[in-house]
């Protein structure tokens, strides 16, 4: 089904507002793609926009009762999105120009105290997650996360084949996921693999 059509489908947001974990992956995939270029131009930062993108779903994903009564599904998804990018702003101290221009662009959608806990708890085991990983791969990881190195630098840095490196992450990936799921997060161990591999 074409991505327009999907967006409209009253089935389709239906299941996503009962829960089900495969029509969100699908809205994931079809909106995601259409978040980044937004984000980007805020945070100028692909790390932040990664974690802008992953909040702003988890979000979706704590309100998703409210999808089924939503006009326009896309425009709701992106209220999120400018929320989240207006407390990056905010947090990074950012000139107050870039922030009027967000609020220009964006009406703001007000998030309750409990949502917030929420989302905080799920990036509390996200970090938990991390932590498990042994000194070398977490080291790994972080040089490819946090400071975006490619394989070959992290290889070159560490003194390890890059082959190394690439399993390394590969490993740590799973493990991540894997603990994700544990802690009944399966909807955001896909979303963390998801962003990983396509940011």
């Amino acid at each position: 089904m074409p991505h327009r059509a999907l967006l409209n489908d009253y089935q389709f947001l239906q299941k996503i507002s009962e829960g089900n974990e495969k029509a969100f992956e699908e809205l994931f995939r079809v909106l995601a793609p259409t978040l980044k270029p937004f984000v980007f131009r805020f945070t100028r930062s692909n790390e932040s926009t990664q974690e802008i993108i992953q909040d702003t779903f988890i979000r979706v994903w704590l309100n998703r009762d409210k999808v089924s009564e939503v006009s326009n599904i896309k425009s709701w998804v992106f209220k999120f999105a400018a929320n989240e990018c207006l407390h990056y702003l905010r947090d990074k101290t950012i000139h107050e120009k870039a922030i009027n221009r967000l609020l220009a662009t964006q009406e703001l959608h007000t998030e309750h105290t409990h949502q917030t806990i929420q989302l905080n708890e799920i990036k509390s085991v996200i970090v938990a997650a991390i932590e498990k990983l042994s000194p070398q791969r977490k080291l790994i990881y972080q040089l490819s996360r946090t400071e975006n190195k490619t394989i070959t630098e992290i290889s070159e840095q560490l003194s390890l084949s890059p082959n190394t490196v690439k399993n390394s992450l590969v490993t740590s990936l799973k493990l991540i996921r894997k603990h994700l799921d544990q802690n009944g997060y399966a909807f955001l161990a896909f979303l963390f693999f998801y962003i990983e591999n396509k940011f």
